[in-house]
């Protein structure tokens, strides 16, 4: 009620900032009659006057309304279209860094060439990413004749260019071109060994046409540079004609909804009989168990002229959101090979990925935000004391600050003692949900001291205000750790967001009830014997990685307890269609192998137990299993790869039931036996 009350009067923000944008916009049409006057001449002379003041250190911002009202004159005198003024508020929005929302029609190109002509001032090149080669080459032919009017240079990459007319387009003051160009053009550059044969140069200010569907919906599909494998061929063909004798539900499940598909139990015995094998998931015969795998998915999830087409004896996939052809893209994981195998048509060799980027990677800026050692303090009041210091000093030199409480409880704790010690500071908890959004974006103004529970305003974009970058950005203060890392990286990402400077800093004291309950005497006997006062704290990067790990028993735990042992049950689905197999092991007792259906990695007697059995030698560095209790499963310890792998909780294997992490070298990360094959994760990463 008092939120709507609030909003009839002050208006919603969005109309908040479209009102503080109108000084800007009057101004503009103030200079409007000045600008006519000039002669095409004086017009263009205006461009050179804008970097000759730049170069002497005026601000961008402060060209602004006169740079807006040259680009509108020109318009009208090259194109026959002048800017309206709505169109004025989408290229000052678009300037500042924000997403214009526009309606079609509404003229998008027409308004985006304000913040591209004023932004080309600085000489450091300005991309407008289109969706496609059309629109590249439409918007730098048409807008071009503008930009080219007032005295800047402009390209555009398409796709059939070579490295030559790329690098020439890039170094214009303007550059159009789709996102898939720019992005791969972007790896290949990382691809190669010297600076001088790159083609793009260094990132500056970009407009991106179509933002929601280039930042969300393509965000899942990353751009991939590939090159060949060294693996043979001929496994898609045979396993691609077996296929057909295998039928949904009883031999494999289909999920449409999802777009998986995986085998039954039945569908793996049907399997291990067509291919002439005892079983599919020993090492020996991955190979044949990801060939079927693929060649089912690409027989039952993919429809011919709906997700690809067949052109020219060649597989060409269709863009599920444009629903064009994608010529020169390929599926991977084999799975483009299993279609070409599908239509009979030759099955190139399979690819290996070389360089990979998401679009949102790409267009993001750089992070240089200063994560500080975590600061760990005897007891709760001398942290108390020492969070109030350290916000007193940052308040003191105008840099914002934001305290991260884990309750409402502290939150107000803080706010108590700041009050006394006379700090204006605002809070977000709970109980002022209704200002989350206003409260969190003010608290990168020069001076605010803004205190706000760990997962308070999230999705709420902190702006810095003027000054706050030379004091050193944003500083994120968390006043304790939190059991999950997630919300810990949660709060300290408010700050150093798009390339902005920024710093954090967690404070702990041994009474936390993490550092309680996880190692806490260790620490205090520590700090005991080195006769360290309450007030003095002990600051190592080696206690913040002590505290990450206690973080990982709790995830590991909490991970744990509603899964119980439904995720080694076979048949039960939990394990993403995993089974379990009984089997002799090498000393007699009974092992387990287990794993994904896709893949697995067997879970045997270890190797340090099977050669030292008499002298009760542990079985790794993780966890001492009795080699006279061979009627438990053990962990294995690969000989000399330090791949360590133990059985599932539960059944024995200590280390697994206190959720130790897998170690295992990079060369594993690349082998075939090792990965889950569908998510790119291995078998134990992929439960559930």
């Amino acid at each position: 009620m008092l939120a709507s009350v609030l909003k009839k009067v002050f208006g919603s923000k969005n109309e908040r900032v479209l009102k503080s944008i109108q000084p800007l916009v009057a101004a503009i049409n103030q200079l409007e009659p000045e600008i006519q006057k000039l002669d095409d001449a004086s017009l263009v002379a205006k461009t050179v006057l804008f970097k000759e003041r730049l170069a002497a250190g005026v601000p961008l911002d402060s060209l602004l309304p006169e740079a807006f009202a040259v680009c509108r004159e020109a318009a009208w005198r090259v194109l026959g279209m002048r800017h309206f003024d709505v169109q004025l508020v989408g290229g000052i929005i678009l300037h500042q860094g924000k997403i214009a929302e526009m309606k079609t029609g509404e003229g998008k190109t027409l308004a985006a060439t304000l913040p591209v002509y004023l932004n080309a001032l600085t000489g450091r090149g300005v991309h407008v990413v289109t969706v496609n080669d059309y629109l590249a080459r439409r918007d730098a032919e048409w807008m071009g004749k503008l930009y080219r009017f007032l005295g800047l240079s402009v390209g555009s990459i398409l796709h059939e260019m070579d490295d030559a007319a790329r690098k020439e387009a890039y170094g214009a003051d303007i550059t159009y071109g789709t996102n898939n160009e720019f992005g791969f053009d972007y790896l290949r550059d990382n691809m190669k060994f010297d600076l001088k044969d790159f083609c793009q140069r260094e990132f500056h200010y970009a407009i991106v046409d179509e933002v929601d569907s280039i930042l969300i919906d393509e965000a899942r599909t990353p751009l991939i540079i590939s090159g060949p494998a060294e693996m043979s061929t001929e496994l898609y063909e045979r396993a691609d004609r077996i296929i057909p004798n295998f039928k949904v539900g009883e031999h494999y499940t289909l999920d449409e909804k999802a777009r998986s598909v995986s085998l039954t139990e039945e569908g793996v015995a049907l399997g291990e009989k067509l291919v002439g094998v005892d079983n599919l998931y020993d090492p020996r015969n991955i190979e044949w168990l990801h060939h079927l795998n693929q060649a089912l998915k690409a027989n039952v999830l993919f429809k011919r002229d709906v997700d690809y087409l067949v052109r020219d004896g060649q597989v060409v996939i269709v863009d599920e959101f444009t629903g064009r052809a994608m010529q020169g893209r390929r599926f991977s994981d084999g799975l483009h090979q299993a279609l070409e195998a599908k239509e009979r048509v030759k099955v190139e060799r399979e690819n290996q990925t070389l360089a990979s980027i998401t679009f949102q990677n790409y267009f993001h800026n750089t992070m240089i935000r200063k994560d500080y050692a975590d600061v760990i303090y005897k007891n709760a009041k001398a942290k108390d004391r020492a969070i109030i210091r350290e916000i007193q000093e940052l308040h003191k030199k105008g840099q914002p600050v934001l305290v991260g409480t884990i309750s409402i409880d502290v939150s107000e704790k803080i706010s108590a003692m700041l009050k006394k010690a006379g700090v204006p500071h605002a809070v977000l908890n709970a109980k002022q949900h209704e200002k989350e959004a206003e409260i969190v974006a003010d608290a990168g103004q020069k001076g605010k001291v803004t205190i706000a529970t760990n997962m308070a305003g999230r999705g709420t974009d902190i702006k810095l205000g003027e000054g706050v970058t030379e004091l050193g950005g944003l500083h994120i203060l968390g006043t304790s750790r939190h059991e999950s890392r997630r919300i810990d990286n949660q709060l300290r990402g408010r700050s150093g967001r798009q390339g902005d400077p920024g710093s954090s800093r967690f404070y702990l004291s041994l009474e936390d009830d993490l550092l309680r309950i996880f190692g806490s005497d260790r620490i205090s006997g520590i700090m005991d014997k080195l006769g360290m006062e309450e007030d003095e704290p002990i600051e190592h990067t080696m206690i913040s990685r002590a505290i990450e790990n206690a973080q990982r028993k709790v995830e590991g735990h909490n991970f744990g307890c509603p899964r119980g042992d439904h995720r080694h049950v076979p048949g039960t689905g939990r394990n993403g269609g995993g089974r379990v197999r009984r089997g002799e092991n090498p000393l007699g007792g009974v092992g387990l192998e287990w794993g994904c259906r896709e893949d697995v990695r067997p879970v045997r007697l270890c190797r340090g137990v099977e050669r030292g059995r008499e002298k009760g030698s542990r079985a790794c560095r993780l966890c001492r299993p009795d080699p006279r209790r061979l009627d438990r499963p053990f962990c294995q310890a690969g000989a000399g790869d330090r791949r360590i792998e133990h059985a599932a909780p539960g059944t024995g294997c200590p280390a697994a039931d206190r959720g130790s992490p897998l170690e295992r070298t990079p060369a594993q990360h690349g082998s075939p036996q090792g990965r889950h094959r569908s998510s790119g994760l291995w078998p134990e990463e992929s439960v559930g």
